[in-house]
């Protein structure tokens, strides 16, 4: 006796608050709200009554008045479960697996870690990653001795490692 509805604001706010909206005029009161890679998120003021779930998300810290230490604990917004992936603990098996097999003294990643110009939120899966992989080739005598700052698309990462390997 449930109905899905799946929809994309492609990170536009006016589209995002449209359709959150539209949903909510629905009758939806149970949302996941997901995003395409792990980031933190303002939680949309709309979407506080309902259900909610974050899919590959954390909420954004809080600036209101319960951060303040005079504010009763009952203002706290409650926060949402989050279901994100361990990009962190990736980077470290990425790193054990290069060390297993003697690879690991000349690393390159090949990825998105910092913010892109144009990117409102540059996420956090790449600075987890690398976190996880420095650590773990630091830990077992490996070292990582660049970065390619691309998307994280097999086409771009591919045209960003040729040209890495061209040059070298």
């Amino acid at each position: 006796d449930k109905l899905l509805y799946v929809v994309q604001s492609d990170g536009d706010d006016a589209v995002r608050r449209r359709l959150v909206h539209q949903l909510l005029d629905h009758g939806v009161r149970d949302v996941i709200y997901a995003t395409s890679s792990l980031r933190r998120v303002a939680i949309p003021d709309e979407l506080r009554g309902t259900r909610l779930v974050l899919l590959n998300a954390r909420p954004l810290a809080d600036a209101s008045a319960a951060d303040q230490d005079d504010a009763p604990a009952a203002e706290t917004p409650p926060t949402p479960p989050c279901v994100v992936p361990d990009d962190e603990d990736a980077g470290r098996r990425a790193a054990r697996l290069l060390l297993a097999h003697g690879r690991a003294d000349d690393v390159v990643l090949d990825g998105r870690v910092v913010r892109r110009p144009h990117a409102a939120d540059p996420g956090l899966a790449g600075r987890l990653r690398l976190r996880g992989l420095t650590a773990e080739l630091e830990s077992g005598g490996g070292r990582l001795t660049d970065h390619v700052e691309c998307e994280w698309d097999p086409r771009q990462a591919r045209s960003a490692v040729d040209e890495l390997l061209a040059t070298r």
